[in-house]
């Protein structure tokens, strides 16, 4: 969300009028998507006048989404520097630093739109949406909260506090908020899919399926909400539709990892284990620092009995993720299979340490005792 607000000039000279009649044409084009255009005009009101901070700010908007990052801070620090009350551009600097991931200063900024306009429910929003992507989810909820006071019918914000609650684990009011939504608008879309997802996450799978389904009549394409469907089917064990759902999903998005990961997880549950190593291998040329791609390829390894290479992935995972029980659990297996069964031992109490009460652990654990005669 980009600020095309301007402030108003009062004084009726003919260069005024001038500079308005070339601003105001600029903002046009801009809108209509002729940044070229909107460029050229925006630079000619400087030549004007080379403060102007609504030419100067709306460059800055230009060249963000352009993506030109370090053009676009420059314009709008330029544009505060000459008006410190510039509203404006310490909100869409504040979202250059958003994207950029740069989140305590993106704050700082949308703190500062803020205290300059109060009553503006995108000020709250986008700081709320910051907060939730640095992980300070209460001060996120207060946020989204106070920008849905101002716009009741915001649905963004509404959706987004939904996504927040998840993330926080409380699920009951994660669907309440996606249902507020949806009682403002039945057919916004993005908040049937959310809801979906905490149905899944929260162990409602007949509920999640429902929404997904509905969600993909209205979007057949979306790549998230396939392989969403597909790990459904997964767990119902509906193999044949989970493979389906990924391979829609990779037709149209080839290097999500997320569906190769996945499918490679429904080919290793079919025992199609050099099939599923492939997409495994994909999937790492992607991402070679991804723990839990390393995992899904030490397993598929473990089956295919190549132990060695299975421990490789698996010690580079527990590099990656130290604290990560199922790394130390797989690596377990793998000992076990090995024959050392005093460090696979010692893997599943590490295991046990990070995850007390995981039973297939404890499963795994009392087969190496099996093993050594230890009953």
């Amino acid at each position: 969300m980009s600020a095309f607000n301007r402030h108003k000039t009062t004084n009726p000279t003919a260069k005024n009028i001038r500079i308005t009649s070339l601003l105001n044409e600029a903002i046009t084009n801009h809108k209509n998507g002729d940044l070229g255009l909107a460029e050229s005009l925006y630079k000619k009101v400087r030549k004007y006048d080379p403060k102007n901070v609504n030419a100067i700010g709306l460059l800055g908007v230009l060249a963000a989404q352009k993506e030109n990052h370090v053009l676009s801070i420059n314009l709008f620090s330029q544009a505060i520097s000459i008006n410190p009350r510039y509203a404006d551009a310490f909100y869409n600097r504040g979202n250059v630093y958003r994207k950029l991931e740069q989140f305590e200063t993106a704050i700082l900024d949308y703190n500062k739109f803020i205290a300059l306009n109060p009553t503006s429910h995108l000020g709250f929003y986008q700081r709320g949406c910051t907060f939730k992507d640095s992980k300070r989810y209460f001060e996120a909820v207060k946020d989204l909260n106070s920008a849905i006071s101002i716009n009741p019918s915001f649905l963004d914000a509404i959706n987004e506090r939904g996504i927040v609650y998840r993330l926080l684990k409380e699920f009951e009011k994660s669907i309440n908020s996606f249902e507020d939504a949806l009682t403002i608008d039945p057919k916004f879309y993005n908040a049937i899919l959310n809801r979906g997802v905490t149905y899944q996450l929260s162990g409602n799978i007949e509920n999640a399926l429902f929404d997904y389904n509905t969600f993909l009549i209205n979007d057949p394409t979306n790549v998230e909400c396939l392989i969403n469907r597909g790990s459904i089917f997964h767990e119902l064990k509906e193999f044949d539709m989970a493979l389906t759902d990924y391979g829609k999903a990779l037709l149209l998005e080839p290097q999500d990892t997320d569906a190769l990961n996945n499918r490679g997880i429904t080919l290793n549950a079919l025992g199609k284990f050099d099939e599923a190593l492939a997409d495994f291998k994909s999937a790492l040329l992607l991402k070679p620092s991804n723990a839990d791609g390393l995992m899904n390829r030490a397993i598929a390894l473990t089956e295919l009995r190549r132990l060695d290479e299975a421990m490789q992935d698996i010690q580079k995972a527990i590099e990656i993720e130290p604290d990560n029980p199922k790394a130390f659990n797989s690596r377990g297996v793998i000992n076990r299979d090995l024959g050392y069964f005093e460090m696979a031992l010692n893997d599943f109490q590490s295991a046990l340490s990070l995850s007390p009460h995981d039973i297939n652990v404890i499963n795994n654990m009392g087969n190496v005792y099996k093993d050594t005669g230890n009953y």
